[in-house]
């Protein structure tokens, strides 16, 4: 048993998951409705468990907000918010550019922050009037790896090849190593 950085924090509970999952894909429709021509950028953070925002947790998420700011040339800002709530912390960037390309900058962003496997990095548009979120798998980019033994991560959560307690160990030693 390692130190966890989670073993302190307000719990949160499936439906308040389930209803913030909801309300950001109400803010995000309406922000890209509002400015159909831009890009939205949204950061969340992977954080399994019932605990999703303690201290630290802003720390890395700030990190992960100055890198995606320091990406974007200063023309191609709209407007950004951000919200640090009991669910995790959100952000969302408007912002002009090509959807391709900036979902490749946020996939960088991924791959070589020191925190950027805790990000999830969605790059939104309006294409006719439809909502379109980018994926990995558009650009034939392997998809996200697990913590802790480096196979599709998607596959380890359904699977729940790990334990809660394994996967937040590993979270916590990625950023305690780095802070």
């Amino acid at each position: 048993m390692g130190f966890n950085i989670f073993s302190n924090g307000i719990k949160v509970t499936m439906a308040d998951m389930l209803q913030a999952r909801e309300n950001r894909t109400i803010l995000q429709t309406k922000l890209l409705r509002a400015n159909p021509q831009s890009v939205l950028i949204s950061l969340t953070l992977n954080i399994p468990g019932p605990v999703k925002n303690v201290a630290i947790l802003k720390e890395v998420f700030d990190v992960l907000y100055n890198e995606i700011i320091a990406s974007i040339d200063e023309d191609q800002l709209c407007s950004s918010w951000f919200y640090h709530r009991k669910t995790g912390s959100e952000l969302f960037i408007l912002l002009f550019g090509n959807p391709a390309e900036i979902k490749h900058e946020m996939i960088k962003i991924e791959n070589t922050n020191i925190f950027g496997r805790l990000a999830d990095l969605d790059v939104l548009y309006l294409k006719n009037e439809k909502f379109v979120v980018t994926s990995r798998k558009d650009f034939n980019i392997d998809p996200r790896k697990c913590y802790l033994c480096g196979n599709d991560a998607k596959v380890c959560g359904r699977s729940r090849k790990h334990s809660l307690d394994e996967i937040q160990q590993a979270i916590s030693r990625i950023i305690l190593h780095a802070i």
